[in-house]
């Protein structure tokens, strides 16, 4: 896991834990430490639970907006956080 966030900080991103409120034209809601933030971006990658879990995927497509389905998302077999970081590597690189 290490790898994949030394290599991520090469390119400038970083992780912040906290809530994620919703997802704006203006980037991404958040609730970090109790204080509410928007961190501004083109482009939203979630990392969250170990279910596939489809609603926003549909909701967003319903509305035309594409999206890409990886790790859990798209196939939840087990607890495999590093299967969804490396797929979630090769996406990134490939946008």
């Amino acid at each position: 896991m290490r790898y994949y966030t030394g290599q991520l900080a090469k390119y400038g991103a970083t992780q912040r834990l906290g809530r994620y409120e919703r997802i704006a034209d203006e980037g991404l809601h958040i609730t970090l430490n109790g204080e509410s933030g928007t961190i501004t971006a083109d482009t939203v990658v979630l990392c969250t639970g170990q279910e596939s879990e489809r609603g926003l995927d549909e909701a967003l497509a319903a509305r035309g907006v594409g999206t890409l389905r990886i790790g859990g998302a798209a196939t939840a077999v087990e607890h495999d956080a590093l299967r969804a970081i490396d797929e979630g590597m090769r996406l990134a690189q490939s946008l």
